[in-house]
């Protein structure tokens, strides 16, 4: 599944970006991103019963 191999690349995201930036323009860019994130993984199973 393509959308598996987005796990490693989301820990990558977490250990090398800021997502709480002081630019509000970033974090808004980034926290939308996460939202992005979060509607595929949700797409695909629900976590939340994990």
């Amino acid at each position: 599944y393509p959308t598996c191999s987005l796990i490693g690349q989301m820990g990558s995201f977490f250990e090398q970006v800021m997502v709480v930036d002081d630019d509000p323009a970033i974090r808004a860019n980034r926290l939308a991103l996460l939202a992005e994130f979060q509607r595929v993984f949700n797409s695909i199973a629900d976590l939340a019963r994990l």
